[in-house]
């Protein structure tokens, strides 16, 4: 049976939800008194969360893998070059 496929989608959620929490618990203060902020948020949770819209899969395949791709790559490059030139050792 193929139970990868809900474990990819839970882990897309659940970073995306921390990513999210982590910026909302700066900019709580200084957005918290818009009009219906608490419902927007709730909404935007629940949008995330649905299997129908798949929000938190849209966010993280648009915006976070991309951004982790690039620093892997930089990463491997980085060591590239030091394994070259000698400077990394095993």
């Amino acid at each position: 049976k193929d139970t990868a496929f809900p474990r990819v989608r839970w882990m897309m959620y659940w970073i995306v939800f921390a990513i999210f929490t982590s910026i909302e618990t700066f900019t709580d203060i200084f957005i918290s008194w818009f009009p219906f902020y608490y419902e927007i948020k709730v909404a935007f949770v629940v949008w995330l969360l649905s299997p129908y819209t798949k929000g938190a899969s849209m966010i993280y395949r648009k915006f976070i893998h991309p951004t982790l791709s690039s620093k892997e790559k930089l990463k491997l490059t980085f060591q590239s070059c030091q394994y070259i030139t000698g400077a990394f050792k095993d």
